[in-house]
């Protein structure tokens, strides 16, 4: 029974090793699986550099001059034109032929001058006095007054062929009042060496409501 005994020692050691060694290998194993996955694997990154370079300048040829001329007169042959301001005011042309009067022919022939014509302006007729016109009811409700400046057209005839309000009072009523009346007016016409001829003759019509 004691040699027995004795044998089995070195065996029970070498399974103690066997069984401890094993076990640090398998701890190692599992030390070194566990780093392996704690380790980062850096990500690859590709870095594309773009370098911009100015472009290159490049100054136009120089202008040739021609032979023999001056570069000063280069530059003035080649600038801008200046342009040119006349300020001449042209004086204003009289015409003369109104004031030179019309030259007649005697029994001999020669040349003598003709008297201007004599014209008289159309003018109130005392036979037919200017009336005045009757003051609009309407404006009397409303306190209009002014004045009117009528102008109508005499015919050699004396009478009137057509009126206008040149100045107007501001009122309707009163313009058109004016206008009906010197319609109906009968006044002397104008003459240019006695003879009758139409013309323009002005009026002034006064609405006062002091004077009704």
């Amino acid at each position: 029974m004691s040699s027995l005994s004795v044998e089995s020692r070195p065996l029970a050691a070498g399974l103690r090793f066997l069984v401890v060694g094993g076990a640090h290998v398998a701890i190692g194993v599992l030390i070194a699986q566990g780093l392996g996955l704690r380790i980062p694997v850096p990500a690859v990154v590709e870095s594309i550099t773009t370098r911009v370079f100015p472009a290159e300048r490049t100054d136009p040829p120089p202008r040739l001059l021609p032979s023999g001329v001056p570069e000063f007169q280069q530059r003035i042959a080649v600038s801008e034109p200046i342009l040119k301001i006349d300020a001449t005011i042209a004086e204003p042309i009289l015409d003369t032929t109104a004031l030179t009067p019309e030259l007649a022919r005697d029994e001999a022939g020669s040349s003598v001058p003709r008297s201007a014509p004599v014209v008289l302006k159309a003018r109130a007729d005392p036979n037919h006095p200017v009336t005045q016109p009757a003051y609009p009811a309407g404006a009397i409700r409303r306190s209009e007054q002014g004045a009117v400046i009528v102008s109508v057209w005499v015919l050699p005839s004396g009478r009137v062929g057509d009126a206008r309000v040149d100045t107007g009072s501001g009122f309707e009523l009163l313009d058109h009042a004016a206008l009906i009346e010197a319609r109906t007016w009968r006044l002397l016409p104008a003459t240019r060496d006695g003879v009758a001829i139409p013309q323009w003759y002005t009026v002034r019509v006064v609405f006062n409501l002091l004077d009704r």
